[in-house]
């Protein structure tokens, strides 16, 4: 199972926290929090971009049948993206959910998060849409760009529903697309944009 979910903003509860992780991470250091232990203790596995082992750990993964979370909703240098529709522009999206689903046949959910009240008794309420693809496409890059761009559009729909609570501060449209990029083809909401 490959779950696509956006970066909301629920993480500030953990500001401290995070605080002293962004810290060690700006001065290049490792960060002094044990995040693996500290997510471990919740279930939750831990894989570092930068770490060699990380693409085998995530093969051994869905080998043992285990879900993966990964951020989609991100502009990041050096990971491999497709340009898909994001708020009626074209959003350099991390391709990775899609091309382990097709690689692995595994479910794709996108699950958000949003608060059911002003007070932290309110508690949260987790959305989890199934995302269909087509495992048997002939155009696998085309696919891998349809399901990315499907993953998306739910991503902003939650988002809209829910502004307040995404992390706006990312530069999420940093990258733009080279004409020649198949990926980069105009979505029905940048052709509205130029119309409007």
């Amino acid at each position: 199972m490959v779950i696509a979910s956006p970066c909301t903003g629920h993480g500030f509860k953990f500001a401290p926290l995070v605080g002293e992780v962004l810290a060690d991470l700006a001065l290049g250091e490792p960060p002094a929090v044990p995040l693996d232990r500290f997510r471990a203790e919740s279930g939750v596995g831990t894989f570092w971009r930068d770490d060699a082992a990380t693409g085998r750990n995530m093969l051994k993964l869905f080998r043992q049948g285990g879900a993966l979370g990964v951020l989609i909703d991100q502009d990041i240098k050096g990971v491999q993206s497709v340009f898909v529709p994001f708020f009626g522009r074209l959003a350099a999206t991390p391709r990775a959910a899609a091309d382990l689903a097709l690689r692995f046949g595994a479910a794709v959910l996108v699950v958000t998060c949003a608060r059911r009240g002003p007070r932290a008794e309110d508690g949260h309420r987790l959305d989890v849409v199934e995302v269909p693809y087509d495992a048997s496409a002939a155009d696998r890059e085309a696919e891998v760009i349809r399901l990315t761009a499907a993953c998306a559009a739910v991503q902003e729909q939650a988002i809209r529903r829910h502004p307040a609570e995404w992390v706006w501060m990312h530069q999420r449209w940093k990258t733009r697309p080279a004409a020649a990029d198949p990926s980069a083809a105009p979505g029905p909401e940048d052709a509205a944009l130029r119309a409007g």
